[in-house]
């Protein structure tokens, strides 16, 4: 797995020659119903630092029409409903619960529905210049700087999102740990925690040399989670996240004019394709220990992050950020998501 995954990275980068982002909604909403009645939904943009940014629509839902669309939207294709269910201005639409953050309910076909307040959120990217480096655990507390002003900034927030990566992978050992996973896939996991402490001083470095630091990462307090959970994030932060990010990171050490940068680039896309390499691993793993249900909601899950990946790529990054640190212009960053893509479907299917 890893030669092929690697050997196809390499491919995708060549052809070519940062993002899920989360963040905070508080809605008014309208309201929506079975029949198609609605109410006129609250409108907003939620911005949340790095560039990041969603536009979104909310409607308020009753539990058992809640229960519905949560199980329908996960089915195969089930994501053309959000055209009939928001207009065409939204490209993407999801169920979620509670009215001041947005956390997707996946209900799969065999689980019991459970009456609670849920809303439709039908939502498009409104990102410029969003940076996406290594995982991002549950509760990151985004740093609000704008990634994108220049080199030193950059570098800044690549080494911020490092150390979020650190505590998601530290949370991934004692997960891995607590479900019996295979020793190897532990000490893989352990492994990427160690290399992303090390992208930090890399990143850090940079940083300073262009005159700037990072800022603390925060996290909020982390619950006890299922597997499914686990397998629901590693499928968008993992497979399809993570994966294009090994293959940014190939193409930027690759393209950077500065040496000094080129070779710490260097040293962290070698890393980071073996962190792709270990989602795919752990999504296999993990699919052997899932209900045909759980399985259908994370491939619907990946499924979904891929479109939204590909939407986030419009921007045009600034010049100097294409020389000296080798950071792909649009055109490049989405035939990379284009050569991923059978990749992705491969596993999605």
């Amino acid at each position: 797995m890893r030669t092929s995954l690697r050997t196809l990275l390499g491919s995708v980068v060549a052809t070519a020659s940062v993002v899920a982002c989360a963040g905070k909604v508080e809605p008014a909403p309208g309201k929506l119903e079975p029949n198609g009645t609605r109410t006129e939904a609250t409108h907003g943009t939620r911005e949340y630092g790095n560039g990041c940014a969603t536009e979104y629509w909310a409607y308020e839902l009753s539990s058992d029409y809640a229960c519905k669309l949560s199980t329908d939207l996960i089915a195969p294709n089930g994501y053309r409903s959000c055209p009939s269910l928001c207009g065409d201005s939204a490209a993407s639409c999801s169920v979620s619960s509670g009215s001041d953050t947005e956390q997707r309910i996946w209900r799969t076909a065999d689980e019991p529905c459970k009456p609670t307040a849920a809303f439709l959120l039908c939502t498009k990217d409104a990102s410029t210049r969003c940076v996406m480096e290594g995982r991002r655990p549950d509760g990151l507390v985004a740093t609000g700087r704008d990634a994108f002003r220049d080199v030193g900034c950059y570098f800044a927030e690549c080494a911020f999102l490092e150390g979020a990566a650190v505590i998601a992978f530290e949370r991934l050992v004692i997960e891995l740990e607590g479900w019996g996973a295979p020793a190897e896939l532990v000490e893989r996991a352990r492994r990427a925690e160690r290399e992303e402490r090390r992208h930090v001083e890399l990143a850090t470095a940079l940083a300073h040399r262009f005159g700037r630091a990072p800022a603390p990462v925060v996290v909020g307090e982390h619950a006890p989670r299922s597997l499914f959970a686990m397998a629901l994030e590693n499928a968008v932060e993992g497979v399809v996240r993570e994966t294009y990010g090994a293959a940014a990171a190939l193409y930027r050490a690759e393209h950077a004019a500065d040496p000094e940068v080129a070779r710490a680039l260097a040293e962290i896309a070698d890393d980071e394709c073996r962190h792709a390499e270990l989602s795919w691993d752990l999504a296999r793993w993990a699919e052997t220990r899932l209900t045909a249900a759980e399985r259908d909601a994370v491939r619907a899950a990946m499924r979904e992050a891929a479109r939204e990946l590909e939407e986030q790529l419009g921007d045009e990054p600034p010049r100097e950020l294409v020389a000296i640190a080798g950071v792909a212009p649009a055109a490049s960053a989405k035939r990379m998501v284009s050569g991923l893509r059978e990749a992705w479907a491969s596993i999605a299917a």
